[in-house]
């Protein structure tokens, strides 16, 4: 039996990973086992690929976990590590130690994988050194300009090597030209990932493929692949609510969402305990004691004066809230319409309020802009700066690290103006106006005024300044995906406890708990991705 309780992984600072290092039950949970190597295994079931290319402490937790799972149920886990042949992996930032980072996850790779009694799946082994050699002389022998429309055996690997620039960057544009050393890095990261994928389709015929995102030069190009070919593949991330995930069928988790159609979620009961519960969770989610495992706001106090007064505007005037994502972010999840960038949208509606003083606007910046460690380039008061000499005297910045939160804003505005934020949804639920600017979630769905054109945008927000509402339809629909999308659609798996993205420790003491049978949410969720039904919670 493996022992689990208590095994930790090694995240900042220094000390913390020392400590976890010279842990003695992690040290015990692999001393003296047998790992054997890949092709020793045998699995009457077929082979499952699980991809977490890079081995980190946030998230390997639940890819290890999950592939512990599958083997007790007679699958044979391929779990592909690509770090050792490339120098840029998803999740590295300019703003960090990239090769501090990549010896960190090399050794935790040897480290977590054998602790479960699993071998990792390399790709530099999988493919050799010859096969590396020509694809990083593929890599370096590319002309720079044609990196960002890059394809090769059919697979569209250009978009996402941009993907993992903006991600990289933190930035919603990377001119390739100017970061040319990154950029072929990135596109060599791509080259391996679906040689690899290649490979592993050619010689190991999965049934399925699992990946985190779906997207990036990494798990995007493999994902894209097996979606060539036509092999299932399932996609997951994180989301804000405790032990909370999201998952897709063959396509990245972003996308599904936006993609779904109303017969999925339309006609779904809304009795009076679902609406309070959803109404309970999105009213509650701006305050200090909100659960959810990311919160924003968690350091936030009461306003001690009301909004508009602080702010100066008159108690009679129509006043917009404006909710930027993060530049980068947007560009990567959501496709722009009809703004070329989601700042652009930010700099155009900006000079549309400064030439109507009579209206006020509410910029609340995302909180997210100085996250440590995430720290965007792309702040909005840098692109308001520099497109305006002054901001106009009706147009309010509030800053990220503001203690007045996008919830406080809310409570204050007219109308809701959004490029792809996800807290739209949680203005329609609560009977606000909402214009989309870009592609989201719930845009549509019926929830909200959806422009299809530039001119048509402008033209819904002059008629919202006019008192336009939305229909009560509309609400009834916002209620209806709100409740999908924060209850039904997310499904809680009880394995981990986490601090933000932070893992910490797991809820079960061994791996008799991965049986089937053992934890119903895990059964539950192999079974989905295993027989292509749905991801809903369990009991939805």
């Amino acid at each position: 039996m493996l022992p689990l309780k208590g095994f930790r992984l090694g995240f900042d600072p220094l000390v913390q990973r020392v400590s976890n290092a010279l842990d003695p039950l992690s040290a015990r949970a692999f001393r003296g086992r047998r790992v054997a190597a890949v092709d020793d295994i045998s699995a009457d079931r077929g082979n499952v690929v699980l991809l977490p290319f890079r081995v980190t402490s946030g998230a390997s937790w639940f890819e290890l976990v999950l592939a512990r799972a599958l083997r007790q149920r007679g699958y044979r886990p391929l779990i592909g590590v690509g770090e050792r042949a490339v120098n840029f992996a998803d999740g590295y930032l300019v703003s960090g130690e990239r090769f501090r980072d990549r010896y960190l996850n090399l050794w935790r790779t040897e480290r977590f994988v054998r602790s479960f009694g699993e071998a990792p799946l390399h790709f530099d082994r999988l493919l050799g050194a010859a096969t590396l050699e020509s694809l990083r002389a593929e890599a370096a022998a590319a002309p720079i300009e044609q990196i960002p429309t890059y394809s090769k055996y059919g697979v569209d690997i250009g978009r996402q090597v941009m993907s993992s620039l903006c991600r990289y960057f933190l930035q919603s544009r990377v001119e390739v030209e100017a970061e040319p050393e990154i950029a072929r890095g990135f596109l060599l990261t791509a080259l391996v990932s679906l040689e690899a994928a290649r490979k592993i389709h050619e010689t190991y015929a999965p049934k399925l493929l699992i990946s985190s995102h779906g997207i990036y030069a990494s798990w995007g190009v493999f994902c894209d692949y097996f979606k060539m070919v036509g092999t299932p593949f399932v996609t997951w991330g994180f989301q804000y609510k405790s032990n909370a995930f999201l998952f897709s069928h063959n396509q990245s988790y972003h996308q599904d969402v936006i993609s779904e159609t109303g017969a999925v979620w339309q006609g779904q009961a809304l009795d009076p305990v679902r609406r309070s519960e959803l109404l309970e969770y999105i009213t509650r989610k701006g305050s200090a004691s909100h659960s959810d495992n990311i919160n924003y706001y968690a350091g936030t106090k009461p306003l001690g004066a009301p909004l508009r007064q602080t702010l100066g505007i008159a108690s009679e005037a129509r006043v917009f809230g404006m909710f930027p994502n993060l530049g980068w972010d947007a560009q990567i999840s959501f496709k722009p319409k009809f703004f070329a960038t989601m700042n652009d949208w930010l700099v155009e509606t900006v000079a549309w309020f400064a030439e109507r003083p009579e209206l006020s606007l509410i910029i609340r910046a995302h909180p997210a802009e100085i996250r440590v460690g995430f720290e965007t380039r792309e702040k909005s008061a840098d692109i308001l700066n520099a497109a305006f000499e002054t901001l106009p005297p009706n147009v309010h910045l509030i800053a990220p690290g503001s203690s007045t939160s996008s919830y406080d804003v809310l409570e204050e505005v007219d109308g809701c103006l959004v490029f792809g934020s996800k807290f739209g949804l949680e203005a329609a639920v609560q009977g606000k106006p909402v214009l989309t600017a870009g592609e989201a979630y719930f845009s549509g769905k019926g929830i909200s005024f959806d422009p299809v054109s530039k001119a048509d945008y402008f033209d819904l927000l002059g008629q919202m300044a006019q008192g336009l509402q939305p229909r009560p339809e509309m609400v009834e629909a916002a209620l209806g995906f709100g409740y999908h999308y924060h209850v039904r659609r997310q499904i809680i798996l009880p394995l981990a406890e986490m601090r933000g993205p932070r893992f910490i420790d797991y809820l079960f003491d061994d791996e008799t708990a991965l049986a089937p049978g053992g934890i119903p949410e895990l059964d539950h969720l192999i079974e989905a991705c295993l027989t292509g039904r749905p991801f809903h919670a369990l009991g939805s």
